[in-house]
């Protein structure tokens, strides 16, 4: 049986962000990262447009990052979407999706009466 050599897997990490070019302009830029060789590769891709709100910014290189992890690189196994620069809302989670049970305060089931103070006292 002949060795077969097998190829390192590929792996990319797509990374969207939004910086701040001047006082309220925003401009998206994603950031892909190539793990494949001996010393990781990074190559940044902006958006086009420059907007007033951060939210749009987001929102244009959530999608410049979705189209790019699409058209990965055919040798590319996978290419992994990190988030964590952009807001809860624009990355798809939760408000409190980290925040431990304990901490929120839960809504009561059964609505609790009011007494009045007379009744108290």
């Amino acid at each position: 049986m002949a060795p077969t050599s097998q190829k390192p897997l590929a792996l990319k990490s797509v990374r969207p962000n939004v910086m701040e070019v001047e006082y309220g302009a925003f401009r998206g830029y994603v950031d892909v990262i190539d793990h494949s060789q001996q010393t990781p590769m990074c190559k940044t891709y902006f958006c086009r447009t420059v907007w007033p709100s951060r939210d749009m910014a987001e929102q244009q290189a959530m999608e410049l990052a979705r189209g790019l992890q699409r058209a990965r690189a055919p040798g590319a196994s996978r290419a992994m979407l990190l988030t964590a620069g952009l807001s809860d809302a624009t990355a798809g989670r939760k408000p409190l999706e980290f925040v431990p049970v304990s901490l929120v305060k839960q809504q009561p089931t059964v609505p609790v009466a009011k007494r009045h103070l007379r009744l108290v006292a």
